[in-house]
């Protein structure tokens, strides 16, 4: 049986109602100014457990052979791993929109050009979405390489 969403008309940037209880947003609890500890659904705080865990993930799932790699960037050059996913973990295939949707723009750079001076080996940045990439097969895996510029932070 499928449960639809019913939104009251008192619905803010703060709250919404599910099934009689408040649910808090993120906007509201990032005014708060600090975790309460009590599993917001969401909580905009990681805890520091969780930071690791992500941190230890993205290691995890760095390309095996980025540390026998050969290939170095030229310039102001920027390799990255390419997010685009074609199948779950599970196994199943996705199609082009659901591909879409699961990818991200906060990678882990892998290798830099010589004229990288802002963005390093290991940093996890955030790049641009409308970022055009080169991609390309090295040593049998895919890759983006993207200029310097369209990193718009790090973390």
């Amino acid at each position: 049986m499928e449960q639809t969403l019913q939104l009251e008309s008192n619905i803010s940037k703060d709250y919404y109602k599910v099934g009689g209880k408040v649910i808090l947003t993120a906007h509201f609890l990032l005014k708060r100014g600090s975790c309460c500890n009590s599993g917001c659904k969401h909580c905009p705080y990681k805890k520091k457990s969780e930071i690791v865990s992500s941190v230890i993930k993205k290691f995890i799932s760095l390309p095996k052979n980025i540390y026998t790699m050969k290939f170095q960037p030229n310039g102001n050059w920027i390799l990255i791993p390419d997010p685009t996913k074609t199948k779950t973990e599970s196994g199943i295939i996705l199609g082009e929109e659901a591909a879409k949707s699961q990818s991200t723009n906060i990678l882990t750079v892998l290798k830099v050009g010589p004229d990288c001076t802002f963005v390093k080996e290991n940093d996890t940045v955030l790049i641009d979405p409308r970022t055009e990439a080169v991609r390309s097969s090295i040593e049998g895996t895919n890759y983006l390489l993207i200029q310097e510029f369209q990193v718009l932070g790090l973390f």
